[in-house]
Parts: structure tokens; sequence; C-alpha cells
């Protein structure tokens, strides 16, 4: 109960992209960003995935959502497996944290970061 309670605290808003996937309306405001995007998802999350997306593997999903950034977003995607929408309250949470650092570290956004 103490999880799920912090879990809600936590919680965030929803982005335009995930708007346009949970109501399939289209939008070209992705297609403005000129800074790299890192895209983490869970291969099993049921809220994103399936129709046209599948997200069984990070190729799958970047083929999918490329078409959505400009080159400059330099889109990079993961598929995180046996994983589902609340990336946050899985067992393997901590190997998403890990991605999440290595790719801002590579990506130049900071070095002050250690991985959990």
């Amino acid at each position: 109960p103490d999880v799920v309670a912090l879990d809600e605290k936590t919680k965030d808003v929803l982005s335009m992209g995930q708007l346009e996937v949970l109501t399939r309306i289209s939008s070209t405001e992705s297609l403005k960003i000129d800074v790299p995007v890192f895209l983490l998802v869970g291969s099993q999350d049921l809220i994103f995935c399936g129709g046209p997306l599948d997200c069984a593997t990070s190729a799958n999903v970047l083929a999918f959502e490329s078409s959505f950034f400009s080159p400059s977003a330099s889109l990079q995607v993961l598929a995180v497996s046996d994983t589902a929408h609340d990336l946050n309250l899985h067992r393997n949470a901590q190997g998403s944290y890990r991605a999440m650092i290595k790719w801002l570290q590579r990506a130049g956004y900071t070095s002050s970061l250690s991985s959990p």
C-alpha cells in the first residue's frame, strides 16, 4: 500500500505524445523537437502498445515512433522486457533507471548522475 500511495503522489502529467497514442489524435508537435530524445517503454505496456505499435522490441518501437520525430531528435528507444506501463513499480526498475542515466550521460546532459 505504501508503494501505491507513493506512486500516486509522484505521478506526472500526460504528454502530448502519450495523449496522441491514447486518443489516436495526430499532431505534428513532436516534429518540432530538436534535441536528442530517449523513449523508454515497457514491452508489455497495455496502455500504449498494441494495435499498430508492437513494443516487443526496441527496433519495433523505433520503427513506429520515428515518423513522429525530426532527424534532429536523434530518437533512441529502449523497450524494457517483462515490464508493463508503470516502469517504477516493476522489479527491474533499477535497470530502467540505469538505462536513463547512461543515456543522459552519453547525450551530454549531465556527468554528475550516478547509476543506482
